[in-house]
């Protein structure tokens, strides 16, 4: 399916028309920006809709959410309402395979650590695969569910000693496509993530950054408050969220990176009259693009600026 067969509603709102397919009973809508539809559309979760759209007693629309990617013949964040005298009742829709891990599955983080899942607390950052250019991003686990399995469990063992632990519904990929792990069988492709980093230990929490701690600071510089300098320094600390930073914030290996790069490739420079300071990074135009990207983290605002010499 191409961009180009869906019909823009609104900013938020796309369509694709009943006219799209002969079968289809209603359109089919999905909620998404337009950057994010470039992505929805590079797997099947949209062809998938149309089916949908063309399932028995539907009413009005088939939809999917802006989380929606390919699912087992419905799409993952699906949504679709059927009359009780024609309509049907979808297993895709429902859910049937809620691909389990085993408790010490472990969970990238985005800086090269890992967690095992039973270990994972809501609220807490992982690294996740950004599909389109293949890229590890930081994001938060807003829920996790658990569950006792009854039924066996499946080990599989890769020649090189990696373990993978799952219920047998799971999906596995083999690199042409996804099979569940009961069906996966000796001398089979799987693909995995040999990455493995170590073991994430919490800090014990200590204050870093504290209003008392600046003033001591100042004290020990000797630096005058002319200007409400303190003020403003506690300002922009508690604007970014800084303010009463402790050492098990997830916010401080963003720091530690940012303090690595700028001992390395940064320099400070105090401007004007009042000495306004402001620190410059030099480097390849990704490198500092990832760097932007750990400064927003922090809630720091950046740009970058480019020439070229002769």
């Amino acid at each position: 399916m191409k961009k180009s067969d869906l019909v823009k509603i609104h900013d938020w709102l796309w369509e694709i028309p009943k006219s799209f397919r002969p079968d289809m009973r209603v359109p089919a809508r999905v909620y998404s920006s337009s950057e994010m539809l470039d992505e929805i559309i590079e797997d099947r979760s949209l062809d998938q809709l149309v089916n949908v759209a063309a399932m028995p007693g539907i009413e009005k629309h088939a939809l999917v959410m802006p989380d929606v990617h390919e699912g087992y013949g419905f799409p993952i964040g699906g949504v679709a309402a059927f009359n009780l005298q024609e309509g049907v009742i979808s297993p895709g829709g429902i859910g049937y395979d809620i691909n389990c891990l085993h408790p010490d599955s472990k969970i990238s983080l985005p800086f090269g650590a890992f967690v095992k899942i039973k270990n994972l607390a809501d609220g807490g950052r992982v690294g996740l695969l950004r599909k389109k250019d293949r890229v590890l991003i930081d994001a938060m686990a807003y829920n996790r569910f658990s569950r006792n399995e009854n039924n066996e469990l499946y080990i599989i063992r890769s020649r090189s000693g990696f373990l993978i632990k799952v219920t047998g519904d799971h999906p596995i990929y083999d690199g042409e496509r996804m099979k569940e792990a009961k069906d996966v069988k000796e001398g089979d492709k799987v693909i995995i993530y040999p990455f493995v980093g170590c073991e994430y230990e919490r800090p014990t929490p200590s204050v870093l950054i504290s209003a008392e701690k600046v003033q001591l600071a100042f004290a020990e510089l000797g630096l005058s408050n002319a200007g409400s300098r303190q003020k403003q320094i506690l300002n922009w600390f508690e604007k970014t969220g800084l303010l009463d930073l402790t050492t098990d914030s997830p916010k401080v290996p963003y720091l530690i990176k940012i303090l690595g790069l700028f001992f390395g490739d940064g320099t400070p420079n105090f401007i004007g009259d009042k000495r306004k300071g402001r620190a410059s990074f030099y480097g390849r135009q990704e490198d500092l693009k990832e760097l932007q990207s750990d400064l927003k983290a922090l809630g720091i605002r950046s740009s970058i600026y480019q020439r070229n010499r002769r």
